[in-house]
């Protein structure tokens, strides 16, 4: 003799099927209470390039001190503006610039090829070490100075042309 299963069984003797057809009707009443309208996104993006910065048009800037005479060296005299032009584009953020390599000179400054003979940079009129960051707006960019120093207390004795190079390093988000 069979057995009845007595989940699957009621008093009536098919009570079970409207209990599933309860619970099927329940699940899709369920799952349609869970599904969201559904719309097509139009998107509008716009990608921005990196930004990209020129100096001098990828040359040299020369500062041409003209003859110096070596009693006149005091870190005043022969100052010379260094005619930097810096071409920007895609930039927004914040913008700032070091000078880098060369000789290391006493106080911050860049040493030459000839001795006890140094090169001191200002940006405006402060003081503007090697290696020091200067921040800065691309509108209204710092005007750049350059001027020959020498090693305090020293006179110096050795003539001729003299050489000395840096590089400019513009920084920018």
């Amino acid at each position: 003799m069979q057995q009845d299963n007595p989940v699957l069984t009621s008093a009536n003797g098919g009570g079970w099927k409207k209990v599933v057809w309860m619970l099927l009707g329940g699940l899709t009443f369920w799952s349609q209470a869970l599904m969201a309208d559904q719309a097509n996104l139009s998107l509008r993006l716009t990608i921005y390039a990196p930004p990209s910065c020129t100096i001098n048009s990828g040359y040299s800037v020369p500062v041409d001190f003209g003859n110096v005479l070596s009693t006149q060296v005091d870190g005043v005299n022969y100052k010379k503006v260094v005619p930097y032009n810096l071409s920007c584009s895609n930039l927004t953020g914040a913008v700032s610039m070091s000078l880098s390599g060369g000789t290391n000179f006493p106080s911050g400054a860049l040493g030459t090829s000839l001795p006890d003979l140094g090169i001191a940079f200002y940006t405006d009129s402060t003081k503007w070490n090697l290696g020091e960051s200067r921040s800065f707006s691309y509108n209204s960019r710092p005007t750049m100075y350059a001027v020959p120093i020498k090693t305090p207390g020293v006179t110096l004795t050795t003539g001729g042309d003299f050489t000395a190079g840096v590089t400019l390093v513009i920084n920018y988000n």
